[in-house]
């Protein structure tokens, strides 16, 4: 399939094409394979959505040495490091990959542990991509057998079929490269058809018929054994597409790789999400309870939600977020936050956050609606740094603690943990909402929504679900059933 002939598709009608999945539950296998592999398979994570799978894992958000020991030392099998390299520039997002690679290969050396690296990104597409899997690859000093490129997302609705990555919006599909995330002005692409996405990514260094592929049929029909033959003929940092539209499509890839690394072979994975919580045996679990979500300490009986992205789709969640009736908007203009208003610009935006939050309200602090475009890539990732740190700086200047804090954006979630709040490491508890990880700092749940997760009403859904009020959002329960419907009471 080429990008110009590849029309949006319903749903139901590119799922029904599929033959049935892997009819073997096989986490328990996967498991097993965990145990006798060892070793830690590390997380590279680009922005610190990537977590949004999985719960009860650990994940730093330094990487010098003693930061890396300690993750290297921890119990669980799995550990994520929170880079924000998508917020830098392709040369330094090289360096840093390329730095935590040789770290990592000492420390590995040093401790007798085994590193299986994951370089975490985007499920539509965005990101360094070849420049950090290169780098952390040249790092390592690892001459992989192969790179395998994993975009599924299923808790977002990103699925890969017949090597097109589709985004799904309502009851249909749409390529990817026909959304709003291919204009995106630092990462923008023009192919949805992922061999030929390849070849532009890697300047044509790498031509699409030269792309290994993994079927959706030959997972399905030829399961974990059929996979593993497959595998055993890569080499030589063969570049592999893999389709996948459900977690069982993931697992049969995940225990024939297990399989294969067992018998020697070395992989690198640049992959969204879904396939994290599959190659780390992780078990599914339901959504946080109200519980697991309830504040430890004395807090304010206001909360705090930060809008750092501006994507169509957050925009349409925070108008429907205003029609609460105990949220207040606060607006910072990119232009002020540029120039030589952003002083008392920020001291405002203080000032009226510390003031909402102690009334009982929901602050919510936003940015314009609209991307600040440089004349280059580089200085578009500058003006977005530029405003984020803005936002750190009012986050840092409140003297309130509120009973929540939503950060809805990846790039602003890492700098608002990191910088504003201190964060050199966590725990993952779960998530409010499929996708939408929970971390606990300071006592204080700390949400970080993905910018391109969620129907127009789950920001809403999830700032109810943290205020206790019970309601249920809606799941993708599989990749072949719609949405699961709202209780007849709450529609």
């Amino acid at each position: 399939m080429r990008d110009e002939r590849i029309k949006p598709m319903r749903f139901n009608d590119l799922m029904s094409a599929l033959p049935p999945i892997w009819p073997e539950d096989l986490l328990p296998r996967i498991r097993e394979r965990i145990a006798l592999l060892g070793g830690k398979l590390i997380v590279l994570d680009d922005d610190p959505t990537g977590c949004q799978t999985v719960h009860n894992v650990p994940l730093y958000t330094r990487w010098d040495e003693g930061s890396l020991r300690s993750a290297l030392s921890e119990e669980s099998h799995l550990v994520y490091i929170l880079t924000n390299s998508r917020s830098l520039t392709p040369d330094k997002a090289a360096d840093l990959a390329r730095t935590i690679g040789e770290r990592l290969s000492k420390l590995s050396q040093e401790l007798g542990v085994r590193v299986f690296p994951v370089s975490r990104s985007d499920s539509t597409l965005r990101g360094h991509f070849p420049a950090e899997t290169e780098a952390l690859a040249e790092g390592l000093s690892v001459e992989f057998d192969a790179v395998f490129i994993i975009p599924f997302f299923l808790e977002g609705g990103r699925y890969t079929v017949d090597d097109v990555h589709w985004v799904r919006q309502n009851d249909m599909m749409i390529p990817a490269a026909q959304t709003e995330y291919a204009r995106d002005p630092a990462f923008g692409y023009g192919h949805s058809y992922l061999p030929r996405w390849v070849e532009e990514k890697t300047g044509g260094r790498v031509r699409e018929n030269e792309v290994k592929r993994i079927s959706i049929r030959e997972l399905r029909e030829e399961g974990p054994e059929g996979i593993g033959r497959k595998l055993s003929e890569l080499e030589d940092g063969d570049i592999v597409i893999v389709n996948a539209a459900d977690y069982r499509d993931l697992d049969v890839l995940s225990l024939a790789l297990l399989d294969a690394e067992i018998l020697g072979k070395r992989f690198l994975y640049r992959t969204a999400a879904s396939f994290v919580r599959s190659r780390g045996g992780i078990l599914p679990r339901g959504l946080l309870s109200s519980e697991e979500l309830t504040p430890q300490g004395e807090v304010e009986p206001g909360a705090l939600v930060i809008v750092g992205s501006y994507v169509e789709r957050t925009t349409r969640q925070m108008q429907r977020l205003f029609g609460m009736t105990d949220t207040v908007g606060i607006e910072v203009r990119i232009a002020d936050l540029l120039g030589e208003r952003r002083g008392k610009t920020i001291e405002k935006a203080i000032r009226e956050a510390n003031e909402a939050v102690r009334k009982g309200l929901i602050a919510v602090l936003f940015t314009e609606r609209r991307p600040v475009k440089g004349t280059t890539p580089e200085e578009t990732l500058r003006i977005g740094r530029r405003i984020s740190s803005a936002l750190v700086e009012i986050v840092k200047g409140l003297n309130v603690r509120p009973s929540f804090i939503l950060s809805k954006g990846g790039i602003t979630s890492h700098d608002i943990a990191v910088e504003g709040l201190g964060v050199r490491n966590s725990m993952v508890l779960g998530q409010v909402y499929p996708g939408v990880p929970v971390w606990r700092v300071n006592g204080i749940p700390y949400v970080v929504f993905p910018g391109n997760v969620g129907d127009d009403e789950a920001m809403v859904e999830v700032v109810r679900r943290l205020k206790g009020e019970d309601q249920e959002p809606r799941v993708y329960c599989s990749s072949t059933l719609d949405p699961a419907p709202r209780p007849s009471a709450q529609r």
